[in-house]
């Protein structure tokens, strides 16, 4: 029996892999903004009406917070008072982090008692890789997609790869394909990259076809 028929009989215990937020409301006389590439970015005086939006703006208050984040809300009463929502990067991002890139290996075809049988390690790393992955939540931010693909597959695992891929490109912007690109190449595995790219490539062709 290979690995990938062996790990369905493996418990899962993703259902412990969540993110948290956490709500508060102060008044903010000064808007932080983000780069849409993300990174930290710097302190703006502006009105208190002019950082009212419908959709949360990423920002980051400090070097210190540039782990999570912060989203800003409008209170639709024009006041200077705004929701904040700290955002707390995904424990399953955070555990694919630790993890790194998984072993090679996951679709070969020895059985076990077979030498080339993966060892109970391997088998361990696949499994809780494969639980963090499933874990994660899109659209993914800017900050994990980079911890993302460092930590992409070398090799085909059963599907799984595509899961991160579809993570990864869940922070692309049509406005910013070149940020985009770039993350790409940070990518830790020619595989996952060349694919990245392949997608990225025929996006580009078909909106300017």
């Amino acid at each position: 029996m290979t690995w990938a028929l062996c790990s369905l009989y493996r418990p899962s215990a993703k259902s412990a892999l969540i993110h948290h937020r956490r709500r508060l409301a102060v008044v903010w006389p000064v808007a932080i903004v983000r780069p849409p590439g993300g990174g930290c970015g710097s302190a703006i005086s502006v009105p208190p009406a002019g950082i009212y939006q419908q959709t949360p703006t990423a920002a980051c208050a400090s070097d210190a917070a540039c782990d999570g984040g912060i989203l800003c809300y409008a209170n639709s009463a024009g006041s200077g008072i705004v929701i904040l929502e700290e955002y707390m990067m995904q424990e399953a991002v955070l555990k694919v982090k630790e993890l790194g890139a998984p072993p090679e290996g996951f679709e070969g075809d020895a059985f076990p008692g077979d030498e080339g049988f993966p060892s109970d390690e391997t088998l361990d790393l696949w499994e809780e890789y494969q639980d963090a992955v499933d874990s994660i939540t899109r659209p993914v931010s800017w900050e994990e997609a980079e911890i993302l693909i460092k930590c992409c597959p070398t090799d085909h695992m059963a599907g799984i790869e595509w899961t991160v891929l579809h993570c990864i490109e869940s922070v692309f912007n049509p406005e910013a394909i070149e940020d985009f690109r770039t993350l790409i190449e940070k990518c830790n595995s020619d595989m996952m990259k060349n694919m990245l790219l392949e997608r990225l490539q025929n996006y580009i062709r078909d909106r300017e076809g």
